[in-house]
């Protein structure tokens, strides 16, 4: 995904209420009843109706406890720079 689409999406889910909380690692993803979930950061500790998780290769680990086994793969891609 490019940045310029990373962005626009970042700025979709502000607009519908979402709020982005960068560099505080999450411990723990759980759900607490049927509408909620918490979780559990090194700062705080956060509790919503809804998480969006977006933690590249560490995502399959947040999200096992809750039952939910997602099929992701990491790739690499490389790509070459030039330079004069």
């Amino acid at each position: 995904m490019n940045v310029e689409r990373c962005v626009g999406v970042q700025r979709e889910m502000e607009r519908l209420g979402g709020v982005i909380v960068d560099s505080e690692p999450v411990q723990r993803v759980t759900a607490d009843d049927a509408d909620h979930v918490t979780v559990s950061t090194t700062r705080t500790i956060y509790r919503a109706r809804s998480v969006v998780v977006a933690a590249g290769p560490w995502t399959s680990r947040l999200t096992q406890p809750l039952g939910l086994r997602l099929p992701l793969q990491v790739r690499l891609h490389a790509s070459s720079l030039g330079y004069r």
